[in-house]
């Protein structure tokens, strides 16, 4: 079995511990985005969904950890919903700023039934009757959804952060937007976005160049988001992105071939492979407001093993190794590290490589 990009490496992060094919909430989600930002990840695709309360918008914790991988110049893309799992109102994370949303097409390039018509879509890309292999090795048939038409846009992502590694994250998007084969009628539109991602035009700037004029509506989302209180606060937290350049545009066709395939960080449900492990939100000690299960999830433990609810458990916990005794629930999360992350503020940006 081969996929788009066969030489990239990938690192799986659990986000859903159940064993059955559901969605994520924001706060597990967002976890596995600062994980995944954290190690090393060029290109960070979130096959999962959840319900959104705006096309506009997301999870406040959700959009911090968004912005927090734009600042380490990595390019998020998310499914773009999926009907049959969330509805038909809006999804997130493709509903963030600074998402790349996928939706997905059908072979005779119409759209996927349970598309979510939204207009955060960026572009479509196969998501219908799919073939893969499973965590046995077996082969599976009937992969269907906007999360399978993601994962083969973030490996056509990672074949151009490859071949153009110049480029930062916001002018990875007008070579997907400017080569998309145009589709529905006037674009953009809810359907297809900006029309249906063709690869092979994608990887190649010198015979499909794109002009400087070139849409970029996912930098221009986040963009304007910087400009709301939250981007504002969160611009100001070390290694945010309030430096990037106030306009971003197709940058010249660079030199082909850098040789090393881009690392792809898939946050993917694990559990049917045997792989399943949650992000844990830390358990301090016994504090009377509780987890946030709409923003955070229910508090789970190593392996999914679920914690007693704060607020109803006698007594005191044993804090973990560095959580600070005055850490309030939720503040941190545990995510297989001796140092825990703190949910904002950011930790500084590494240097660019």
């Amino acid at each position: 079995m081969a996929g788009v990009a066969p030489e990239a490496k990938i690192l799986p992060v659990a986000v859903n511990a159940g064993i059955s094919d559901v969605t994520s909430v924001p706060g597990a989600m967002a976890a596995g985005i600062m994980y995944a930002a954290s190690h090393g990840a060029q290109v960070i695709d979130v096959p999962q969904e959840y319900p959104s309360g705006s096309a506009s918008g997301c999870d406040a914790a959700e959009q911090a950890a968004v912005a927090y991988a734009l600042a380490r110049d990595i390019v998020v893309i998310a499914a773009a919903g999926d009907t049959n799992l969330v509805g038909a109102g809006p999804a997130e994370p493709a509903s963030c700023a600074g998402v790349l949303a996928v939706g997905a097409v059908q072979p005779d390039r119409s759209p996927w039934p349970h598309d979510a018509r939204q207009p955060y879509i960026t572009v479509v890309n196969p998501g219908a009757d799919l073939i893969s292999s499973g965590g046995d090795g077996k082969r599976l048939t009937g992969i269907s959804g906007t999360r399978a038409a993601s994962a083969l846009a973030a490996g056509a992502v990672a074949l151009i952060r490859s071949r153009y590694p110049a480029k930062p994250w916001y002018q990875v998007i007008p070579r997907l937007v400017g080569t998309a084969l145009p589709a529905g009628g006037q674009v953009p539109n809810d359907s297809f976005g900006y029309g249906i991602l063709r690869l092979s035009r994608a990887v190649n700037a010198t015979a499909y160049p794109v002009p400087a004029s070139t849409p970029n509506p996912v930098y221009a989302r986040y963009q304007a988001w910087l400009t709301t209180p939250q981007g504002r606060a969160d611009s100001r937290q070390p290694g945010a992105t309030g430096a990037r350049p106030a306009q971003a545009t197709a940058s010249p066709a660079g030199k082909g071939g850098s040789g090393t395939a881009a690392l792809i960080a898939v946050i993917a449900l694990l559990a049917a492979a045997g792989a399943g492990i949650a992000a844990a939100i830390a358990r301090p000690k016994r504090r009377p407001v509780p987890p946030d299960p709409a923003r955070h999830g229910p508090p789970e433990g190593p392996a999914g093993t679920p914690l007693p609810a704060l607020a109803s458990e006698p007594g005191e916990y044993v804090p973990y190794p560095g959580l600070p005794d005055d850490a309030l629930p939720g503040e941190y999360l545990i995510l297989g590290e001796r140092v825990p992350y703190r949910f904002p503020p950011y930790t500084p940006a590494p240097p660019r490589r």
